[in-house]
């Protein structure tokens, strides 16, 4: 849900900060010089370049909260859709416990691989750290919402360690170690 425009976003993000690189390049290479010598027109410039640029910051926050919201909806949706209510009890019939990620689990990966694939290559630095870490934050909160609504069994709760290790080993490519941490404990 959402992954086209999704893309499009971060694409769209990346040239703007692409294009605001440029231009405070070019501001600080060339215009900042020319204005040196009149008086009070480079603190008044460097002033109005900084504001511009906020300006530029602040829309883009607002999108990439957006396209987190976004994301967790269709996690959301997802759990809410795939994850039964026997996934994380034992088998009536006997059958030998089932140690596999859940269905859900599975869905949600490869729909975050997805997604996530190109804000990997789209955003840079603090932006993509700050990204993944909100990101990474809401994921588990969901989570931890969603898992308070079953009960477990034994087997069940093997299985539910299974599916922390699965969301645990995608996060890791977030590279936020406050993240991976609040998923280690899960494990624990």
């Amino acid at each position: 849900a959402g992954e086209s425009s999704f893309r499009s976003f971060m694409i769209a993000v990346q040239r703007c900060a692409s294009s605001v690189a440029y231009l405070q390049q070019y501001f600080s290479n060339t215009i900042s010089r020319l204005l040196l010598p009149v008086d009070g027109a480079h603190p008044s410039a460097c002033e109005d370049m900084g504001s511009a640029v906020s300006v530029v910051e602040a829309a883009a926050h607002k999108g990439l909260l957006q396209c987190i919201d976004t994301v967790m909806c269709e996690v959301e949706r997802l759990l809410s859709s795939e994850q039964k209510a026997t996934d994380y009890r034992s088998p009536d019939d006997g059958a030998a416990p089932d140690h596999r990620p859940t269905n859900a689990c599975i869905r949600i990966v490869a729909y975050l691989s997805r997604v996530l694939e190109v804000a990997f290559s789209a955003l840079e630095g603090l932006n993509k750290q700050s990204f993944l870490t909100e990101l990474g934050n809401r994921l588990h909160k969901g989570l931890l919402n969603h898992w308070q609504k079953f009960t477990f069994s034994p087997s069940g709760g093997l299985r539910l360690k299974r599916d922390i290790t699965e969301y645990g080993e995608f996060v890791r490519s977030f590279n936020a170690p406050s993240i991976d941490e609040k998923f280690e404990l899960l494990g624990m």
